[in-house]
């Protein structure tokens, strides 16, 4: 509905430049997530992100499209920069085809952290936004290799 877009557009106002700027990112509207309670997903194939019923209900907003954008946004940032954040957040290559696997050692920031690493960029992109102090205090290190990462002004504007 209008009303719709321009809740996802007064969200987006908020987002960082380098989230705002992204190019060419379709967005949709969907009723609900083959996962439950899933509020968006995102498909770099499409560079799409899909917005559900729990997306508009809930009051988490900002921190949902953050994290949402932070799919689409991990594929511009420097590579061996972000190898270094890989590593610190306990992903290794394994096996013959040279899997990304978690090692169990390596405390989760979320608990769906785990499913892989972009979720789990994500979600530390999405904290760095959002809860900048407990990622600091919690992750001091992860904290500081986000922040040689990202831009300066990679920060919410007007929240």
């Amino acid at each position: 509905t209008q009303s719709e877009k321009e809740l996802v557009l007064k969200f987006l106002s908020e987002q960082p430049q380098a989230l705002r700027t992204l190019n060419d990112v379709t967005l949709l509207r969907g009723s609900r997530s083959k996962f439950k309670n899933n509020p968006g997903t995102t498909t770099k194939a499409l560079n799409a992100i899909a917005f559900y019923d729990n997306f508009f209900s809930s009051v988490e907003k900002s921190r949902i499209l953050s994290h949402e954008l932070s799919h689409l946004y991990l594929h511009n940032l420097n590579p061996e920069k972000l190898a270094n954040l890989v590593s610190e957040l306990g992903w290794r290559q394994e096996g013959k085809e040279n899997s990304l696997v978690r090692l169990a050692n390596y405390s989760l920031l979320k608990p769906d952290s785990a499913q892989s690493i972009t979720e789990d960029i994500a979600n530390h992109l999405e904290d760095f936004l959002h809860d900048q102090v407990n990622l600091r205090k919690k992750f001091p290190e992860r904290y500081k290799l986000i922040q040689d990462i990202v831009p300066a002004d990679f920060k919410l504007e007007n929240p």
